[in-house]
C-alpha cells in the first residue's frame, strides 16, 4: 500500500544516493590520476625534447665526424711528402673543442624512458577504465530514474481515479483531486489533496473539518490499497472523527475490501464492531492485571442460529472496567 510504495521509493532514493556517491568517488580518483598522468607526461615530454636533443646532436657530431675523416684523409694524401708541424697544435685544439661540444651524456636517458612511457601507458589504461565505469553508473542512473518516474506515473494515474470515485462514494457525492505540486519533476514533486464535498468549494484538504479529514484519509487509504492491495492493515481508532452515518459507510467499504486485506481496528464505537469478524478486548479486572477476552460473532451466530448479524452483541453482558476492543474485519 501506502508504505510499500514510500519503501520503494525509499530503496530507489537509496541506490541512487549509493551509485551517486561511488560516482563522486570515481570522479575524485580519475582527477588524482589524471593530475598524475599529467606530471609524468611533462616529464616524459622533457625526457623526449631531451632525447631528440641528443640525438640531433649526435647526428650534428657524426656528420662532422665524418667530414673530419674525409679531411683528414685529403689531409694525408697532401701531406704524404710533406708534414707541416707548425700547424698541428691548432687542429689539435680544434679536435678538443669539437669533443667538447658534445657535452656530458645520460647514460640511464633510455631507462627512464622506457619506465615513464610505461607508467604513461598504465596510468591511460586506468582512465580509461574509470571513464567506462563512470558511464556506466551514469546509464545505471538514467535507468533507475526512468524506472521511478514510469512506475510512479502508472501508480499515481490508479490512485488519483480511485480516489476520486471512493471520495464520491464516501461522502455520498462531492469531488475530490490529487495535485502534483511539480509535474515536470515527478522523483522530487510533493502531492497536495484537494476536496470538494457536498455543499461546499473546492479547497485543500488542510481547510477540511476533521471529520471531513478523516474520510478523506480513508477514501485516499482505500485508493492505494485498491491499486496496490496488502495483506493486512491496522487502523488505529479511525472512526473516532466520524459520526455513525459514516462509520457505516466506511466499515462497509472496509467489509468490501476485506476479500483481499484483512484489516485490523482498534475502535470503540459499536458500530464498526458489528462488521467485525471476531472481537478482542483488553480489560484490567485488577489493578495492574490485564485479561484478554475473545469472542467469534460468526461463532456466536450460528450457535444461536440468528441469520441476521447480532449488532448488539457487545453490549449483551456489562462491561467490565478498561474495556478496550479491537476488531478485526475480512478474512480468517
Amino acid at each position: 500500500a501506502e508504505g510499500d510504495l514510500a519503501a520503494r521509493a525509499e530503496e530507489l532514493q537509496k541506490r541512487r544516493f549509493e551509485v551517486g556517491q561511488a560516482l563522486e568517488r570515481m570522479e575524485r580518483e580519475l582527477a588524482e590520476v589524471s593530475a598524475e598522468h599529467e606530471a609524468d607526461r611533462t616529464e616524459l615530454h622533457g625526457y623526449e625534447v631531451q632525447h631528440a636533443h641528443l640525438q640531433a646532436s649526435y647526428e650534428d657530431h657524426r656528420q662532422r665526424l665524418d667530414e673530419l675523416e674525409a679531411t683528414s684523409q685529403e689531409l694525408r694524401a697532401a701531406t704524404e711528402s710533406l708534414i707541416d708541424l707548425t700547424s698541428a697544435p691548432a687542429e689539435i685544439s680544434r679536435l678538443r673543442n669539437s669533443l667538447k661540444m658534445f657535452g656530458a651524456v645520460n647514460l640511464g636517458a633510455q631507462e627512464d624512458y622506457d619506465r615513464l612511457k610505461e607508467r604513461h601507458d598504465s596510468m591511460s589504461t586506468q582512465i580509461a577504465d574509470l571513464e567506462a565505469a563512470s558511464t556506466s553508473l551514469r546509464e545505471v542512473m538514467t535507468e533507475m530514474d526512468q524506472a521511478s518516474t514510469r512506475q510512479f506515473s502508472e501508480s499515481f494515474k490508479k490512485v488519483r481515479v480511485s480516489f476520486a470515485e471512493l471520495f464520491t462514494e464516501l461522502f455520498n457525492g462531492g469531488q475530490a483531486d490529487l495535485v502534483l505540486t511539480q509535474p515536470d519533476d515527478l522523483l522530487g514533486t510533493g502531492i497536495d489533496i484537494v476536496a470538494q464535498p457536498p455543499g461546499k468549494r473546492l479547497q485543500n484538504l488542510s481547510l477540511l473539518s476533521s471529520g471531513e479529514k478523516a474520510l478523506t484519509a480513508i477514501a485516499f487509504l482505500l485508493a492505494l490499497l485498491k491499486a496496490r492491495p496488502s495483506p493486512f492493515v491496522v487502523l488505529d481508532e479511525l472512526d473516532a472523527p466520524l459520526d455513525e452515518g459514516n462509520v457505516e459507510r466506511v466499515a462497509r467499504k472496509f467489509e468490501e475490501f476485506s476479500a483481499h486485506t484483512q484489516f485490523i481496528t482498534i475502535t470503540h464505537n459499536r458500530k464498526t464492531m458489528e462488521f467485525a469478524r471476531v472481537l478482542y478486548g483488553v480489560t484490567a479486572s485488577e489493578p495492574g492485571v490485564s485479561r484478554l477476552v475473545a469472542v467469534s460473532l460468526e461463532e456466536a451466530q450460528r450457535e444461536a442460529h440468528v441469520p441476521q448479524p447480532v449488532t448488539d452483541a457487545p453490549s449483551e453482558q456489562p462491561a467490565e472496567p478498561g474495556l478496550t476492543a479491537h476488531a478485526a474485519i475480512g478474512r480468517g
